[in-house]
């Protein structure tokens, strides 16, 4: 009964995510820019009312992810640096890899700056933060399943976020290894606690193993062009049809901790 009340707390803070998506992919849909705009005279134009809770819960989401940043500024004051670094969304933040790395002979400082409902444009936005003040030795980053999750989602706005993700680490950190992740598989097929039809819908809606497929694909490619690593830490997790095991997932989207374990286990030499 614990479980699904938390499964179906963290589904409705995904679907919030997804709502508040729709307000930082405005962003993340346009590839950032360092270039500041000049100011343009604000034009009045008849807009469509957004209801009050839809308005708030963006408004909770953004204050969640703005209140993690600056938790995690504060820590950085008291990091080791030169040592490794989980960069990405909430896929990164549940990666409970300090206790897998206990498993180990060998003793690793691993620091997660993960945050829940990260989109790349966040990512561009929070870049110290999350990495520069930490100076790290090494980088594994998954950043970009919720832009795939908008419904503004177009991948070449994804991948123009990431290759200025990317630059910036090679410009600030010549030195430093980087690992991109591949995107895990979702599961859409499987019926979870606490996901009626609408919400299913919702999550799965452009968010495809396909469209992962893809998506993996082309940041493959931009690894590539950083002369970074693409990993592939997915095997051991897909079903025979290729979607995420049941058995790994609360929602067909987030995993508990046996799924973390394989995927673990594909990424643990690269430490």
């Amino acid at each position: 009964m614990r479980r699904t009340a938390g499964i179906t707390f963290l589904v409705a803070l995904m679907v919030f995510g997804i709502t508040a998506c729709k307000v930082a992919t405005t962003e993340s849909n346009q590839p950032s820019s360092d270039k500041t705009e000049p100011a343009k005279q604000e034009q009045v134009t008849p807009k469509t009312a957004v209801p009050d809770s839809q308005n708030k819960t963006v408004s909770n989401v953004q204050k969640q992810k703005n209140e993690k940043v600056k938790r995690y500024k504060d820590q950085n004051q008291h990091v080791e640096k030169g040592k490794t670094v989980f960069v990405g969304s909430s896929l990164m933040e549940g990666f409970p890899i300090n206790k897998f790395t206990q498993t180990l002979d060998k003793n690793y400082r691993v620091y997660n700056r993960g945050v829940g409902s990260f989109v790349t444009a966040d990512l561009l936005a929070s870049m110290e933060e999350c990495i520069f003040e930490l100076e790290p030795s090494k980088i594994f980053i998954n950043i970009g399943t919720n832009d795939i999750s908008s419904p503004k989602y177009k991948k070449e706005n994804l991948l123009a976020n990431y290759d200025r993700i990317l630059t910036r680490i090679k410009e600030r950190l010549p030195d430093c290894k980087v690992f991109v992740m591949a995107y895990f598989p979702v599961n859409a097929k499987a019926d979870f606690p606490g996901i009626n039809k609408t919400t299913k819908e919702q999550m799965f809606k452009t968010r495809t193993n396909q469209a992962i497929h893809e998506a993996n694909e082309a940041i493959e490619g931009l690894a590539k062009k950083h002369l970074y690593e693409f990993i592939n830490v997915n095997e051991g997790l897909m079903d025979a049809e290729g979607n995420l095991k049941e058995e790994y997932s609360k929602d067909g989207l987030h995993m508990f901790e046996n799924g973390y374990s394989v995927v673990f286990n594909n990424l643990k030499k690269y430490l």
